[in-house]
């Protein structure tokens, strides 16, 4: 038995692995990079109260070393 692929029905299969190949590539690689994207800028808010609460912590260190002496 042998099987005779025609020139258009070639093509058809190649662009279906191409659209295959592309649709993995985003789906795997683009997209969760993206999420990943998303929540970074989310939690920068967080870095930042983080950030004030240290600085007032080593401010307030200096101070109750004055007080001490």
């Amino acid at each position: 038995m042998k099987f005779n692929i025609r020139e258009r029905d070639r093509r058809a299969i190649l662009l279906l692995g191409g659209a295959a190949i592309i649709y993995a590539a985003l789906s795997f690689g683009v997209f969760p990079a993206f999420d990943s994207l998303k929540q970074a800028s989310s939690r920068v808010s967080e870095k930042q109260d983080q950030l004030k609460k240290y600085r007032r912590a080593v401010i307030r260190k200096g101070n109750y070393t004055q007080l001490l002496e």
